[in-house]
């Protein structure tokens, strides 16, 4: 696992996770030169569907996101995209379908560009967007109904809203290829009808056709887990192709009670930074090259991973111990000593 050239395709997965959390905390600087290192990698149909997906997340909290419509198109104009000029008319036609006209003719002039209604009107990105803008509306209507205290035995008015927006949900999800925020509700809506297998019908449809997509993969794994008791190896492997420093990998890696692939990920997990400091996965280390003591192809596996990795992980990890991380440096020493011998 450790010696695979990691594909190209983690990249894409990683990018949409950064689009994801930069932009939900308006970190425009840091989003625009992520989007262009990872333009430099990519391919522009990958970064196309990120714009999307960036465009997206504006659709869901509006109001939020109206006076940061500027860093949109600047981060757009930091890529190197064939059809800027769709996408900046959908913004407008965001802007339009949320009363904010004159933003929008503002958004027009900075661009040079003329009110074009049939763009608007006939652009397939744009009708796509009015689906997602409906589907939210009756989801959000949905929850309200549910939350009613009601004594009857199903609430009608519900039940309907429920069909029109798992309708209108399924239209989207076949059409358009990142599809996270309609997936989520399709999840609520069949589970809270207890209609186990369409969902999952569905959840394996969506990650076969967004097979290099992290989360795609990720809503499958945990619904076969929690509702049909199935653990997948070939899903978690494809997880961990995909980003093997997700949090993901280390809350379920248990669950395989294959000590190999354990250590194989955490070691994985400890060559990033964000892991660096966390008590969870050298305690976790800890534990598992003591259970493995024993066994001579467990050994052979630490000392493959711990050769692969000494030379930057002696200066990286074990070379100061402060007491600003004492709660973890009892795990970490540990460890330290296993693999490097007391004498070191």
């Amino acid at each position: 696992m450790n010696q695979v050239t990691r594909s190209r395709y983690a990249f894409q997965s990683r990018l949409l996770t950064m689009v994801n959390e930069l932009s939900l905390r308006g970190r425009w600087t840091e989003l625009k030169l992520g989007l262009k290192y990872y333009n430099k990698v990519l391919t522009k149909f990958y970064i196309n569907s990120y714009w999307k997906f960036l465009f997206q997340l504006a659709s869901k909290d509006f109001p939020k996101y109206i006076e940061c419509i500027p860093q949109f198109i600047d981060c757009l104009h930091s890529m190197n995209l064939n059809n800027k000029k769709e996408v900046i008319y959908s913004v407008v036609y965001l802007l339009f379908s949320k009363n904010y006209f004159s933003q929008g003719f503002d958004l027009l002039k900075m661009y040079h560009l003329t009110y074009d209604s049939s763009l608007m009107t006939k652009e397939k990105d744009v009708n796509t967007l009015t689906k997602i803008l409906n589907s939210d509306l009756d989801f959000i209507k949905w929850k309200f109904e549910i939350s009613k205290e009601s004594f009857e035995e199903e609430n009608q008015l519900a039940q309907q809203l429920a069909e029109k927006c798992v309708f209108q949900i399924q239209l989207i999800v076949d059409t358009f290829v990142l599809a996270d925020n309609q997936i989520i509700q399709l999840i609520d809506i069949y589970t809270y009808y207890k209609k186990i297998n369409e969902l999952h019908h569905v959840l394996i449809e969506y990650a076969t056709k967004n097979s290099d997509y992290l989360n795609a993969q990720k809503y499958l794994f945990e619904f076969e887990l929690n509702y049909l008791n199935k653990v997948s190896t070939e899903l978690f492997l494809k997880i961990i192709k995909l980003n093997p420093s997700d949090g993901f990998i280390l809350k379920y890696h248990r669950y395989f009670q294959n000590l190999i692939m354990s250590i194989d990920c955490i070691f994985e997990i400890l060559d990033y930074y964000q892991w660096k400091y966390t008590k969870e996965c050298w305690s976790c280390l800890s534990k598992l090259i003591k259970e493995s003591d024993k066994i001579d192809a467990i050994k052979e596996c630490i000392l493959e991973n711990w050769n692969l990795r000494k030379h930057y992980w002696i200066p990286y990890h074990f070379k100061i111990f402060t007491d600003m991380y004492k709660n973890i440096n009892k795990y970490r020493f540990s460890v330290a000593i296993m693999l490097m011998g007391p004498s070191n």
